[in-house]
């Protein structure tokens, strides 16, 4: 949690970019979240909002099934 800590105590100060695979981190500590899927071999943001619209009310069906778990 020291590095999250840092985090909250930096990002209101500067911005901040975190790269996470980590659903439960993300939700802790970002005010915006984007989603990025791979398809056709190249990288593609499929949805940005704020992080807790993006996980309670997400607009794709990729980024539903990503933050209910159901693929990785």
């Amino acid at each position: 949690m020291t590095v999250e800590n840092s985090i909250a105590s930096l990002k209101e100060k500067c911005t901040i970019v975190l790269v996470t695979h980590n659903i439960a981190q993300a939700k802790r500590i970002s005010d915006r979240s984007a989603v990025f899927w791979c398809r056709n071999n190249a990288g593609t943001i499929i949805e940005v909002n704020n992080t807790e619209e993006l996980f309670a009310n997400p607009k794709g069906n990729i980024t539903a099934a990503y933050v209910a778990g159901e693929v990785a």
